[in-house]
């Protein structure tokens, strides 16, 4: 899609912003020095049209290609889409799309002459150079209201000269929706406190590129509705980017992130219950749906049983448990013997175990409390064959490792397990000693932990002049990253998922002790 619409852009306003080869650009002198830090107001509403495709008043622009009934509108129609956001310009399958910067852009080229403002609107609108020369049909002509025209020609003057919010000459303000009251304040005060230690030790060796790293923190308790109104008060903020925020993956939540362009590296407490996220979001951990068909691939790989069942309970988590599942059994040429699903707190094992009694070999796949896990694996007690996969996060809850749970159960475990993770443990928990922390919500901390150096690496590799595109691009060819605390991080184009995979393990003697039960499963995003 996006190489379409580059065929269909790059050849219109590119050819007006391109200069004559042999021939040196002449600057035109009689443009004043825009204001571009900050921007003004009415280049702020331009930047919107620029990058975003919507004008002040939030209605997409629409541009008309040719004679023909064909249109773009809203961000497809967006300058960006095609010029970069900071008007450097794309290539992509053979397909250039010149830049744009006031550099190229104001400047005396021979083939189509001398642009003023008024000859840029005239391209823009009309397709029409100051030579004349009439632009090819593939560049959409753009009907603007002359206030909109006002904006986007004022933000041209600016591309690839102004600073993405949160960006200053020796700072980066970075943001996190974090609950700080309510039964999960503690949570979040634990992750504001590692994210700003993480901070603190990168500014004391310099920071990056120069720039110190600022945390601003908001609270996002209140369920989703909470966590909307901190991220559009990060937002006003002008925050460069989220770190480590708690995420429900609301759609109301994932809209306001793709209204600012703000990107969400490494949310915590998003394995129970978040989406698959919004291009913005890059998870560190896999999500239920990832854990179900890793439990399926070692089901197909390694048992006798052709048949699963799937029992979970009706909430965020167990939905998306099973929707892994459901995906991943076709895949794999196992059935379902059925579906138990269950109002979360009233699991009835009778239930379970009067389904199970008549068929034959089948694994069960249970979504649901730690408490409920020890009911069901108890109801199955004289069916010892029967395997009982359960995500990695119940171990957390368990409170006392039953011989029911004991060597029975395996979790999908998306962590790291052996001596090297110990000692990696060693050295982050010394971290924390060090920053007067302690180990209490390790699995958070570590998470917060992991974020923070994942977005400390994406700034370093987007360079002295970041920008969220940029730090988004960075992301996206970031490879095997090794935090040590969590499996190698790999993201792409299409990869919003760090790990994509786990391996099955038990828990069992000495009390929380965990040993792997298969080498690791990767599953394809």
């Amino acid at each position: 899609m996006r190489r379409a619409r580059l065929s269909i852009v790059a050849v219109g306003l590119l050819a007006a912003a391109s200069v004559s080869r042999g021939r040196a650009p002449e600057p035109l002198p009689s443009l004043p020095e825009p204001q571009c830090e900050p921007l003004s107001a009415q280049a702020s509403r331009g930047r919107a049209i620029y990058r975003k495709g919507t004008t002040a008043n939030g209605k997409p622009i629409v541009g008309a290609l040719g004679a023909a009934d064909v249109t773009l509108s809203g961000r497809e129609a967006a300058c960006a889409t095609c010029h970069a956001p900071a008007g450097t310009g794309t290539e992509e399958g053979g397909i250039a799309a010149p830049p744009i910067t006031p550099e190229a852009l104001f400047a005396t080229a021979e083939n189509r002459g001398a642009y003023t403002m008024d000859a840029l609107a005239t391209a823009i609108r009309d397709g029409r150079t100051p030579l004349p020369r009439q632009l090819g049909k593939t560049m959409p002509r753009f009907r603007f209201e002359p206030a909109e025209m006002e904006d986007l020609l004022a933000y041209l003057r600016c591309v690839g000269h102004d600073r993405d919010p949160g960006v200053s000459a020796d700072q980066i303000r970075l943001g996190a929706a974090l609950p700080l009251g309510g039964p999960l304040a503690g949570l979040g005060e634990s992750v504001r406190a590692v994210i700003s230690a993480h901070f603190e030790d990168v500014n004391a060796q310099g920071g990056v590129f120069g720039r110190r790293l600022a945390l601003s923190v908001e609270d996002s308790a209140q369920g989703p509705a909470g966590e909307r109104a901190a991220l559009e008060r990060l937002s006003r903020a002008g925050v460069f980017a989220l770190v480590g925020s708690a995420w429900s993956g609301a759609p109301e939540v994932e809209a306001s992130l793709r209204a600012e362009e703000l990107p969400l590296v490494g949310p915590v407490a998003a394995g129970r219950a978040a989406a698959a996220g919004d291009d913005l979001v890059f998870h560190v951990h896999p999500g239920p749906e990832v854990l179900a068909r890793v439990a399926i691939k070692h089901l197909a790989d390694t048992g006798t049983e052709r048949r699963v069942w799937l029992v979970h309970a009706r909430d965020g988590a167990g939905q998306r448990w099973a929707e892994g599942a459901r995906a991943e059994v076709s895949r794999r040429g196992v059935a379902l013997a059925g579906e138990i699903a269950f109002a979360p707190g009233v699991f009835e094992p009778a239930l379970l175990r009067e389904a199970v009694r008549g068929g034959g070999e089948a694994a069960i796949l249970f979504s649901g409390s730690a408490r409920e896990l020890t009911a069901a694996a108890r109801a199955m007690e004289r069916k010892k064959a029967v395997r009982i996969y359960a995500p990695g996060w119940v171990m957390a809850q368990l409170e006392d490792e039953s011989e029911a749970i004991a060597g029975r159960v395996l979790f999908v475990h998306p962590g790291l397990v052996g001596e090297g993770p110990a000692r990696a443990l060693e050295g982050f928990t010394a971290f924390l000693r060090r920053h007067g922390m302690t180990a209490r919500d390790m699995g958070e901390k570590v998470s917060a932990y992991v974020a923070a150096g994942l977005v400390v690496e994406a700034l370093k590799r987007a360079g002295a002049s970041p920008t969220r595109a940029g730090l988004v691009a960075a992301l996206e060819e970031l490879h095997d990253f090794e935090s040590g605390l969590v499996p190698a991080l790999s993201y792409g184009k299409n990869r919003r998922v760090g790990v994509m995979g786990a391996r099955l393990v038990r828990v069992g003697e000495p009390r929380g002790r965990i040993t792997a039960a298969s080498d690791w499963i990767e599953v394809t995003p």
